[in-house]
Order: C-alpha cells, then sequence, then structure tokens
C-alpha cells in the first residue's frame, strides 16, 4: 500500500501547478473534459503509467460505473496484480538509487543518509488479493472481466485511485486516476468510460502512440 500512496503523492506534487496537467482529450461529451500526463519516473518507452484527470462540468455529480481498454490489436495490456506491484517496486528502486547517487554528487552527507535509509527498507507491496487479476491482462481480458460476475470483486481488488475502480466526479471538480499500460506495439490506446448517468452514457478518449506524437 506505501507504493501506491507514493504514487499518489508523486501525481499531486507534479501537477500543483495545474489540477488538469497534460494534454486533452477531447471527450465527445458537453459534461466532463479530461487530460493525460505520463509520469516519466513509473515509464520507459514500452510501459507507461498514465495520470487521467477528469473534471465534472456538471452540477450533479456523476459516478463512473467502469473503465476498459480497448485494443483491436490485443497486443496492449493493463498491469495489475503481480506485475503491477513488481513494476512499481522496479521504478522505486532506480528512483531510490539515482536520488542518492544525485545527493552524493552534490556532496549532501546528511540527505545521501537519509536515501541510503529508505534504500534499505523492505517496501516490498503486497500482492493483489484476487487471483484473475495477478499479472497483466489483455484489453480483451479486462474487458472480459468487468463484463462478467466478478465484476465488482476485481474492481475491487485494485488500489484506491486506479483508473478501471468505479469512483465518482462531484459537481464542477476534478479527479485523477492512474493506470499502467504496457503497450510493446506502441499503438493508439483507446479507453471506453462507462457512467451510470444517462446523460454521459458511454464516452471514449484515445492516448495517441508515441509514434504518433512524435510525428506532429
Amino acid at each position: 500500500m506505501k507504493s501506491y500512496i507514493l504514487i499518489l503523492a508523486a501525481l499531486v506534487l507534479t501537477s500543483c501547478a495545474s489540477t488538469m496537467p497534460g494534454s486533452d482529450l477531447n471527450l465527445n461529451t458537453n459534461l466532463l473534459s479530461a487530460t493525460v500526463n505520463e509520469d516519466s519516473t513509473y515509464s520507459s518507452d514500452t510501459i507507461k503509467l498514465y495520470q487521467i484527470s477528469l473534471k465534472n462540468t456538471s452540477t450533479v455529480w456523476i459516478d463512473i460505473d467502469s473503465v476498459t481498454l480497448e485494443d483491436p490489436t490485443s497486443s496492449a495490456s493493463v498491469l495489475v496484480g503481480g506485475k503491477m506491484n513488481a513494476w512499481i517496486d522496479a521504478c522505486k528502486l532506480e528512483k531510490s538509487v539515482s536520488d542518492y547517487n544525485k545527493e552524493i554528487f552534490f556532496g549532501s552527507i546528511a540527505a545521501a543518509g537519509i536515501a541510503v535509509g529508505g534504500l534499505s527498507q523492505n517496501n516490498t507491496t503486497s500482492v493483489v488479493g484476487l487471483s484473475l487479476a495477478a499479472g497483466a491482462l489483455t484489453a480483451a481480458g479486462v474487458k472480459e472481466l468487468i463484463d462478467s460476475k466478478n465484476k465488482a470483486e476485481f474492481q475491487e481488488s485494485l488500489p484506491e485511485g486506479h483508473l478501471l475502480r468505479p469512483f465518482y466526479i462531484p459537481s464542477l471538480k476534478v479527479v485523477q486516476r492512474w493506470v499502467i499500460v504496457e503497450n510493446p506495439k506502441n499503438v493508439d490506446l483507446k479507453f471506453v468510460i462507462k457512467s451510470k448517468v444517462k446523460e454521459v452514457g458511454s464516452v471514449s478518449f484515445v492516448i495517441p502512440s508515441t509514434k504518433a506524437q512524435e510525428m506532429k
């Protein structure tokens, strides 16, 4: 759980200048707007942690019943369970070593001592309890679980703040969610949001591939 708290804290710190950092996602609805921001600390060339900020522009609460990844190529997958935990821990370790080396470089002995202490602690996160959520799930696998009788159990197994968990967006407020996606073929990622608020219904957004962004 400490890892998830650290992620949320990092997202808040990196977005302190704006409640909706990143690129606009152009939702096809007047009731919601959204942006996406990649967190470089927890990302690589093929695995990305995305922070999604959603703003409720209406005067009523909006409940998000489910969010699914749709990928006709079946190459992209959402990291959950053991693989999600392992990725978070590995990125934390890299950051701890990097921070430690920076402190040594700048000669801050006191700060370096703190970094060494943090690095020596056992921060292994607990594996998500639901066996179906272990590892990584393809877009088809996520959709199948969301639509199955195990929907509630699957969603509850994910940590707070995860994009695939149901959540509420208060009137005229912004909420932030995160998701880690493995995308080895660098395809566009299409997410579908479903709400019980009939005026919202089902809306989708696309996170463009790195190649698409580089061509602009």
